[in-house]
Formats: C-alpha cells, structure tokens, sequence
C-alpha cells in the first residue's frame, strides 16, 4: 500500500493505528480467565487502545483473519466511544460487551503502554550521546504545536525565537530507530544547498534526555501535494544531489518519491528530505535507486498514479515480489504531459534516461569521504529497551495478588530510571483543529449505521459483563437532508460484584456518546 501526503493522514484508519502482536494475559476479574489483547496506539491523539476478547477467538482463523477483525471491530466501535475509553471487550462475533477507562480493572496493564519511558525505551541524555551534543538544543516546553504533517513529524511554533515555525520529528517508540538512524545519519552530511539538515535537537526540559530532533520549516510544497508544475533546473538539482550522495558519500536515499522532494517557494531550489531508508550503496540498491527515480520523474510529467501505484505499491498474493522495473515506461513512444514543464516533455526523458545510462555504467567505488553506515546502523547506539520489555513475556499466574508485585516492580523500575515523566498524549486532529477542512476518520459515513448486529447475525448474546443497554432506535439511513444529530447513549452497568478486586465495590457507570 502507497503512504501518501495527498490527503490528511489522520483521516485514514491504517496510518492512524499501530497494532503490536496479541497476548495472552489473566482477566483479573474472571476467575483466572485468559483472554486475547490486542495493543493499538493512536499516532493521532498518542494514546494506547486494547482490544480485549476471549481466547476462543483464535479458532478457526489464520493470524491475518485474526487481526482483520479485530481491526475492523475497533474502527467500527471508535467513534462511539468517550474521550476516556481506553479498552473495549468484544465477544467472539464482534459485539461490544464492555468499555472500560483503565485497562488495569480488566487484564492488569499498567497505565501507560507506548505513552511512558518503560515499557518502549529508555531516551538517551544529550550529553551522552556525543555524535551529535555540539549542535544547538530546544526544549519540549519552548515548542507549540501547529499543524500534524506524519505520525511522527510535526510542525511547531519556537516561542523563545519569535515564533519562528520549525519542523519536529519525533522519537516516539514505534520504529524509533529509524528517527534515531537519520538524525545521526543527517548530522554526519555536510552542509548541502539541496539537502535539509539538521536544526535542534529537542530534549526534555527536566531530564536532558533527547525527544527527537527538528529542521528548519521550509515554505513549499512537495512534489506529490502539487504535479501541476516541473521545470529542468529541479530535473538537474535532484540528478546532482543523488550523484553526490551515491558517488561521494556512498550512499542511497532509498526512498526517492514525488513526496520526499521540496520546492522552496523563496529560492525555486529542489531539496530532498526524509533519509530514514539511506543505506550503503551496493548493485542491488542502486539499480531500485534508480528505477524509484524513472518512476518519480514519469509521474510528475504524466500525472499516471495509477500505473505507478499498480507496478511498485500493489501486491497481489503473498509470494509476488513488487516489480520495480520501468521497462514498461521506457518503451512508450512519448510520454503524454500533464504537468506545466518548461521544455519539451522528451527533453527531460532523454536528459532523465542518458544519466541513469551513465550512472549505471559506472563501477561502484567508495571514496575516503564515504559515509560508513554502520555505524548508524550499529545496534548499541540505538536508545536500549527497559530489562523488563526485553525479558520474554510468559503467561502471568492466576493469582491477582502475584499481578499486583509484578506491577510493583514494574513501577520501582520506571522510579529508578529517574527520566521524569514524558506523557506524549494529546487532543485527536477533529478537537484540536475544529474549524480544518475535511472529514475526520469518525466522519467518514455521514449516514452512519447503528452499532447493532450485522446483516443476519443473530441477536446480542445477553453478557456478564454488560447488564443494561438501551437501545439505540434511530435509522440513520432513512433522513434524505441532513439536520443536526442527536446524541444517544449507551449505558453500561457493570455490578459491584464484577469488579470488586480491582475497585472497592463500587458501581460504575461508563456513558458512550453517539453522534
């Protein structure tokens, strides 16, 4: 599947979730029970979803069926839930049973998942790390958000420098280390005019402990967010920028799509961003290297996504390699122009094509001032797992007592690693940014089907552990004009009995909005 930048990418559930591989933990409230957790964290609002259903549901599927469902159960239930909703229990057909607040009433999970130091990674203080502790610092409590650009890369406000607006990317857990790779890869290049470098390295105001790292914000736009215009001189910066990086510096971007190139609107240059996929040069990754490229150039100049999608971003069966060879392109006998070029369209193809010709008969040779990259890629260097994630996890005993020590200890562990508290969460895109065009995920259907059986299942199994529900009556499909919506509520009861070891029998009540 292509990652685009043509839309928001917080509208699209795929990009939004992470999901991490199931476990089997003990149900604190369920005599024992095991049930089946499936971890997702929101790269939108940065906060840990569970999916939490019973063991059974592994029968009879493969592990991608598995996840399918899962996945599609949350989307369905997401928009109805409160701000507060934390864990959702769905039966064996999908059928919401339970919403919980805190993941610890139901399967003991601390709070917190990917949100604190513990459970991902322990950050690395600036001082230590000596690569890159030269370079100017700005800290977490300096920088305003102002927009959300990737799931790990926003643009910010610098309030001690009069606002100026910066780029931050983040080491947030998930994939960390390719963050980490290319902040010490980017550090290591010498100063470029078409390569944006490094600005700040952004660190924790308390502990000093690196966060991620920012670039300056450069006013553009990429290739792929605007095809109606290509001009010979971007052809020729984009082809001097790569040789430089293949040829002195011996390595390869890796990832040359229309969405990694810039356009700065003051001085009309091309730059290249996002190196996370650089690697050393070699045959292999030369030869994708400069077929990524064919393919880039075809698509501003042609406008055919489709084509370029189908070939490099669609695999139809498990063993079918993607097949990057751009034979089928290079044979046209012109390629028909869509976008605004300041010369021929064959001019920039015969120009594109009598390069890549040369470059690909040249002998791979990797000077003095090549840049080694395993030293990035070295593993030691990388921010190191707490003792307790790296231990393999087993089974946790039935016992609640022997849950609450493991917990404790868990808890002393964080208290001795002294690296402050660093709560990524924050408001979904739809609350912090209201007034923004486009539709939000939760908005996708504007005439929305209720949260009830689908087609002919049978009815709602009467559960355990949801007593009352009342019902939600409206047909969201029967009104042809669109008026103002009611809110409805899901009520769920959960007795005192159900949840008497995990809280001081006490009746709670968890209220599900329904717009």
């Amino acid at each position: 599947m292509r990652v685009t930048n043509t839309k928001p990418w917080q509208n699209e559930f795929s990009r939004r979730f992470f999901c991490g591989e199931p476990s089997l933990e003990i149900s604190t409230i369920n005599k024992g029970e095991q049930v089946l957790v499936y971890h997702f964290f929101d790269w939108d609002a940065r906060r840990d979803y569970y999916v939490v259903t019973s063991e059974n549901f592994l029968e009879g599927m493969d592990h991608d069926d598995i996840q399918t469902r899962v996945w599609n159960a949350l989307e369905r239930y997401l928009p109805f839930l409160s701000p507060t909703a934390r864990l959702i229990m769905i039966d064996d057909d999908r059928r919401l049973q339970a919403v919980f607040s805190n993941p610890a009433d139901l399967i003991g999970i601390p709070d917190g998942g990917f949100n604190t130091p513990t459970p991902g990674f322990e950050w690395p203080r600036f001082e230590d790390v000596t690569q890159v502790n030269h370079l100017p610092t700005i800290n977490r409590s300096q920088m305003t958000e102002v927009d959300r650009v990737a799931p790990r890369v926003d643009i910010m406000k610098d309030t001690s420098r009069g606002d100026e607006r910066i780029v931050a990317k983040w080491l947030l857990v998930l994939n960390a280390d390719f963050v980490w790779r290319e902040m010490l890869l980017l550090n290591s290049i010498p100063a470029h005019p078409h390569i944006v470098p490094i600005y700040r390295i952004i660190v924790d105001d308390a502990s000093g402990r690196i966060l991620g790292w920012a670039s300056k914000y450069v006013d553009g736009s990429d290739l792929e967010a605007d095809k109606s215009r290509f001009k010979m001189k971007w052809l020729r910066q984009l082809l001097e920028t790569v040789d430089y990086l293949h040829l002195e510096l011996g390595i390869t971007h890796g990832d040359l799509q229309l969405k990694n190139m810039l356009v700065d609107k003051a001085t009309d240059k091309l730059l290249l961003i996002d190196f996370e996929e650089a690697n050393q040069i070699d045959e292999e990754r030369l030869r994708q290297e400069l077929n990524q490229l064919t393919w880039s150039i075809y698509e501003i100049v042609t406008h055919d996504v489709a084509l370029v999608e189908e070939r490099l971003f669609t695999v139809h069966s498990d063993d079918e390699a993607i097949d990057d060879d751009p034979r089928i392109i290079n044979e046209m006998s012109e390629w028909p122009a869509r976008a605004n070029l300041d010369c021929e369209p064959q001019e920039l193809r015969q120009f594109l094509q009598s390069w890549i010709q040369r470059r690909a008969a040249m002998p791979i040779v990797l000077l003095k001032t090549a840049l080694q990259m395993d030293e990035f890629n070295d593993i030691t260097q990388f921010p190191k797992a707490s003792p307790a994630v790296e231990q393999k996890r087993q089974v946790r005993k039935t016992k609640f007592e022997h849950l609450l020590r493991e917990q404790a200890l868990l808890q002393a562990e964080k208290n001795l690693l002294q690296v402050g508290e660093m709560r990524w969460e924050r408001l979904p895109s739809t609350r912090a940014y209201p007034n923004r065009t486009g539709k939000a995920i939760d908005q996708s259907n504007k005439k929305r089907k209720a949260i009830d059986c689908e087609g002919d299942a049978p009815p709602p199994k009467k559960s355990r552990y949801s007593v009352t529900m009342t019902p939600y009556t409206e047909d969201l499909e029967s009104s042809e004009e669109e008026t103002e919506p009611e809110t409805h509520y899901i009520t769920l009861k959960l007795p005192s009995n159900y949840l008497n070891k995990a809280r001081k029998k006490h009746e709670i009540t968890e209220k599900i909005s329904i717009k």
